[in-house]
């Protein structure tokens, strides 16, 4: 199906995000270490590389261009498998959709241009069912 592309941390919320190799997920918690998990439906943030990459190369200064950080980057899943409630393996780890998109900034320019981006619908927010290591290259499989 799909693998993992990338793995982010943010230690503190002074820090930069850092790109790991790998991170132990907790159940109903999010990854260990990270300063945005916590227990609710937003523990874990999930994106599609090809859509990050769409963010990045947009020329319009979104707002949550720099501010949406993701944890996990995944790649090669249709965006329409990614669908609320659905189950994935995702390295020893099982994880559900909880949340799809994201809510815009009223101050974002992109959206005082009546325009839209590839975030408010491709964001998705996750939990974690069973704890487990997931690393960069590893298969992200529905179950």
């Amino acid at each position: 199906m799909g693998h993992v592309s990338a793995i982010f941390i943010k230690k503190d919320r002074e820090s930069p995000r850092q790109e790991i190799t790998e991170g132990e997920f907790k159940e109903n918690y999010g990854l260990v270490g990270d300063v945005n998990s916590a227990e609710g439906p937003r523990q874990v943030c999930l994106l599609r590389k090809e859509d990050r990459d769409l963010v990045t190369l947009d020329s319009r200064n979104g707002l949550c261009f720099g501010r949406f950080l993701e944890t996990v980057q995944i790649e090669g899943i249709p965006l329409e498998t990614l669908t609320k409630d659905s189950w994935f393996r995702i390295g020893d780890a099982i994880l559900k959709v909880t949340v799809i998109g994201k809510k815009c900034w009223p101050d974002c320019e992109i959206i005082h241009s009546k325009s839209t981006c590839a975030l408010p619908k491709a964001a998705r927010f996750m939990g974690v069912l069973e704890s487990g290591i997931i690393r960069v290259g590893d298969e992200v499989t529905a179950i």
